[in-house]
């Protein structure tokens, strides 16, 4: 038995019965078969897994009671090394920076796991990580803030005809992403040996343009894959469908999509020891 691996019974893939009631048991058998999954990844990874898992199903975001939820995940890794699995269509910019600055400090060096999207502020979580792991499915996404589901840009464009607080607004919410987004991926470029300080100062200023704005990207939707982000020296490992860490990666994802779906969470903070799951505008249960 490897040191990931739960000490309780690992029914129904063994003969031994589980640790729990059966009544129980079975009334949380999704959690337990998703949380024996964790450990086989664990296994190949050597690394603790910690899920952060918003279901598509749900309208939810990223919100300042994640932070909380993700602090009891985390403070049961004992330092550590830590996958972070994200799946998020993005959410509120200053909970995602509260969330950056939690796991930099509970999980330094922790790497992101993407099977399927970590879109807009979930873009920044990706970014966090010394290195992105990304498979065929996987795709980040700009993160041209928005007000009431307007592009900032597009406010800032026509700022002559609207409402100057709007103006301002705006003004300020660009300019928090971008800060942000130069610090991490400064991190990312300060790692190319090959490259002048000149040169490391453009690319940041063309990598903070093309995810803060729509002069690269057309829509706050468009798929940025593992392509794009190798080609501009942001740490990525491409798994090939084939690999069998993105197997069981895949596997895991289907797993959160289908039990969210079917049990109506918004989102699952979860890893081999401790699960929390939250119904749609209700904190962490």
């Amino acid at each position: 038995m490897n040191k990931f691996e739960k000490n309780e019974g690992c029914f129904p893939r063994t003969s031994q019965l589980p640790s729990q009631s059966p009544l129980f048991w079975v009334s949380q058998k999704d959690r337990y078969l998703r949380q024996l999954l964790i450990a086989d990844i664990e296994a190949v990874t050597n690394r603790r897994l910690v899920v952060y898992f918003t279901s598509p199903h749900q309208s939810a975001m990223i919100d300042h009671d994640d932070v909380r939820c993700l602090y009891e995940l985390l403070s049961d890794c004992s330092n550590e090394p830590v996958d972070l699995f994200i799946e998020t269509p993005g959410g509120v910019t200053d909970a995602a920076e509260q969330l950056i600055q939690l796991i930099e400090q509970l999980a330094p060096g922790f790497r992101a796991l993407i099977p399927h999207r970590a879109k807009s502020n979930g873009t920044l979580l990706a970014l966090a990580a010394s290195e992105i792991l990304m498979g065929v499915t996987s795709e980040l996404g700009p993160c041209d803030p928005m007000l009431a589901g307007v592009p900032v840009e597009f406010i800032l464009n026509a700022a002559d005809s609207l409402n100057p607080l709007d103006v301002q607004h705006a003004i300020h919410a660009q300019k928090q992403t971008k800060t942000t987004l130069s610090r991490l991926l400064k991190q990312h470029l300060s790692k190319n040996s090959n490259m002048s300080a000149e040169q490391k100062n453009l690319k940041l200023d063309e990598l903070v343009t093309a995810f803060s704005t729509r002069e690269v990207f057309a829509s706050h939707g468009t798929p940025v894959g593992p392509a794009y982000l190798t080609e501009n020296y942001i740490a990525v490992e491409h798994l090939s469908k084939e690999n069998e860490l993105w197997q069981k990666l895949w596997l895991l994802f289907c797993m959160y999509t289908h039990d969210c779906q079917m049990n109506g969470y918004s989102k699952i903070f979860e890893t081999r020891k401790i699960s929390i799951s939250k119904a749609p505008d209700k904190s962490c249960e």
